[in-house]
């Protein structure tokens, strides 16, 4: 885990221009730091109501899902790019 996110980070530093590195910055700490918050009560409400294997099981299943959605998203960027 630390690896990917000191990875992510300069990843994410060396190719955002200087003068938006900030904003980009912030919603990337926003996202990686906040929204797992957000994530946890919704997983452990989940799993109270319906047992922990299902709880991880849905989460497993809409990571895929938005792992897929934005690997789409960054090929057709990509494709974009070279036209």
């Amino acid at each position: 885990m630390v690896t990917v996110s000191a990875s992510v980070n300069s990843i994410i530093q060396a190719q955002v221009p200087d003068n938006l590195r900030g904003r980009v910055m912030s919603v990337y700490s926003l996202s990686f730091i906040g929204l797992s918050s957000l994530g946890g009560m919704l997983a452990g409400a989940v799993a109270k109501l319906f047992g922990a294997s299902l709880a991880f099981t849905v989460s497993g299943i809409l990571a895929l899902a938005a792992t897929l959605i934005m690997a789409r998203k960054w090929h057709l960027f990509k494709r974009q790019q070279e036209v």
